[in-house]
């Protein structure tokens, strides 16, 4: 894996929105659920937060460079639509996340 590019396996993102992994697929595709990255700094580096955005939840995943997950964290705010502020990950690096057609 590089910087340029990152793999999530769509079962890390099913199972922390406790979705089937088809319908996660079908979300991401109509733009439902969207995400970030962000690169690692000092103690954190070579790991990445991925930042994925689904309704009125905020999934983060933690992962090495090889892509494997090291830790999942999920807010949900309920009924109340997520804060704005909600959409900001950690104070490390943004990284552009491009999608692959499939």
């Amino acid at each position: 894996m590089t910087t340029q590019e990152m793999t999530i396996d769509v079962s890390d993102l099913a199972e922390g929105f406790g979705l089937h992994p088809d319908e996660v697929l079908a979300l991401i595709r109509s733009g439902k659920i969207a995400g970030r990255l962000y690169a690692g700094q000092d103690e954190d580096a070579e790991t990445y937060a991925c930042v994925f955005f689904h309704a009125n939840q905020r999934l983060t995943l933690v992962v090495d460079e090889t892509g494997a997950l090291l830790r999942r964290s999920k807010v949900n705010f309920g009924d109340p639509p997520l804060p704005q502020g909600m959409h900001r990950g950690p104070g490390a690096e943004q990284k552009q996340v491009q999608r692959r057609s499939s």
